[in-house]
């Protein structure tokens, strides 16, 4: 797949290197520093002649301000000339190595980077491997230097570029979003959602389908956590409302169960970013002493992700409500009797069923069935801003969670199953 070391520098000035993970040390130091710095720092590594050392360091230093123009002439004097179909084919013979590696637990970041920059001096796409060292560095916490060689890789990718978006078959179009898609989820897993948002748009640029499914993850991430029954019961009452059958005791129990779960995910999210304005508060929910329902669900671990606590949290936060709302709640408060619920429960939970089938066939690939107008509306509806039917897998995935939760915090309250996290 790749030339021989010996024959990988033709050009003059060029020369044969291995790369040494320790001499990348100083290049992989999770610290914010002026580009001047950086710069300064490669010219040293060049003089060195740890070529890959030096062009790893002036990434980090277009990320900082400085002008890419002096790492393009670098690369294209230090790594043999290939076209893009070639250029390509390293880069991909180097990501698969880099999985061979991870496959055999020989994951030390220096070590990846190392390979990965043995592709750029093959030449292969330098774009996508600097992307791929900034992933590296992300999955060791290293994030300043992550964010550093995502956003160096993206603004390689687009240096020169004056005319607007590139077209979709570019390279550099597709190296753009792939960098600028990799800096927004390190943004997003640091809870930087403004940011990540300016980096979404970049991808968007360049890769629109991406970028439309990047503004939809982040959109549903970042809504508020409000009472999410709430739009439904506005209005007159409707009079074939029924009234829970649950003892006020066990609906107790099953609210501040759940107030549990929520507890656990949120100390998660603490534990990352401190105590947003956007985080909800379950404390008065906790301040009863009804017995806690056991369930194995309850007790599971938490996601390790910020991304996946929130939208775990978000799931939660879904069965809360629809559990207190058809207790007859219009808050998010422990109730203290049970009261008929301003909608006909019964409706809600048949529209809920079938916007769940239209999500279980889209996240499994398949086209939805529509069976009635009912399907048909459903298919209309948005989460983050997005079409039900235009949905990715991946997203109706994360929307099917929290209709399954809200199915069943709404089928307890209801007493047609035994626990908040049961559906059935």
């Amino acid at each position: 797949m790749f030339a021989a070391r010996g024959d990988c520098f033709a050009k003059s000035g060029a020369m044969a290197e291995r790369v040494t993970p320790k001499d990348l040390l100083p290049v992989l130091r999770n610290d914010e520093r002026p580009a001047v710095a950086w710069s300064a720092q490669a010219d040293g590594l060049l003089a060195k002649k740890l070529v890959a050392a030096a062009l790893l360091t002036e990434v980090r230093a277009v990320a900082r301000g400085a002008d890419a123009t002096r790492l393009r002439t670098w690369l294209a004097e230090k790594t043999p000339a290939a076209d893009a179909v070639r250029s390509k084919q390293i880069a991909d013979g180097t990501l698969e190595a880099i999985e061979r590696m991870k496959r055999f637990r020989d994951t030390e970041t220096e070590k990846l980077v190392a390979k990965l920059l043995e592709g750029v001096l093959d030449g292969g796409d330098a774009v996508t491997l600097f992307t791929a060292c900034a992933e590296a560095a992300h999955e060791t916490d290293d994030t300043h230097t992550a964010l550093d060689l995502a956003s160096g890789a993206g603004l390689l990718a687009i240096a020169g570029d004056t005319s607007g978006p590139a077209s979709a078959e570019s390279t550099n179009a597709h190296g753009a979003a792939f960098a600028f898609a990799t800096k927004a989820s390190i943004l997003m897993g640091l809870g930087r959602f403004d940011d990540a948002r300016e980096s979404v748009e970049l991808v968007a640029k360049y890769d629109e389908k991406q970028g439309r499914s990047l503004r939809t993850y982040l959109s549903a991430l970042t809504h508020p956590f409000d009472f999410r029954a709430a739009g439904y019961l506005e209005g007159d009452a409707d009079d074939d409302a029924t009234v829970s059958p649950l003892t006020l005791d066990v609906a107790q129990s099953g609210i501040r169960s759940i107030a549990a779960r929520i507890a656990m995910i949120r100390s998660g999210i603490v534990a990352k970013v401190g105590e947003p304005r956007w985080l909800p508060s379950v404390a008065p929910l906790l301040a009863f002493d009804a017995k806690l329902i056991p369930s194995e669900y309850a007790a599971d671990s938490v996601p390790e992700t910020l991304p996946d606590l929130i939208f775990e949290l978000r799931a939660e936060w879904n069965r809360l409500s629809w559990a207190l709302a058809a207790l007859g709640a219009t808050t998010i408060s422990m109730p203290t009797s049970i009261a008929k619920p301003r909608c006909t429960m019964a409706f809600v939970d048949e529209f809920t069923a079938a916007r769940y089938d239209l999500l279980c066939d889209i996240a499994e690939e398949q086209a939805p069935t529509t069976d009635d107008p009912l399907d048909a509306q459903l298919l209309e509806s948005t989460w983050g801003g997005t079409k039900l039917k235009d949905l990715e897998p991946n997203l109706a995935q994360i929307w099917l969670d929290e209709t399954e939760s809200a199915l069943a915090g709404l089928r307890w309250a209801m007493g047609t199953v035994p626990t908040p996290w049961e559906v059935e």
